[in-house]
């Protein structure tokens, strides 16, 4: 993760936004990276650099797509598949009734 070497080994909540391209209120919100805080109170929060990277792997999927295999996603609709106008409205005044 060589993009990640701009950055300091203590991250604040913007950088950390930055860097996963989310809002920041997202990043308050995520879960399995450790927060730290610094100062009395409630403190500055601030984020290490490794323990985001190991969320990222952690987050990572792999995907497995074979262009020979490629399946068609959508079925095909017959005509003999649809109804007809009165069927419809038949279907229409059941369900009312």
């Amino acid at each position: 993760m060589d993009f990640l070497d701009k950055y300091p080994d203590l991250l604040t909540v913007n950088q950390i936004a930055e860097i996963l391209k989310v809002k920041i209120n997202m990043v308050y919100g995520l879960r399995g990276i450790a927060k730290i805080r610094i100062g009395q109170g409630r403190g500055l929060i601030r984020y290490r650099k490794i323990d985001l990277i190991n969320y990222i792997k952690s987050r990572e999927e792999e995907v497995n797509f074979d262009a020979n295999k490629k399946t068609e996603r959508h079925r095909k609709v017959e005509l003999s598949d649809m109804f007809s106008w009165k069927e419809i409205q038949a279907i229409r005044v059941e369900y009312q009734g």
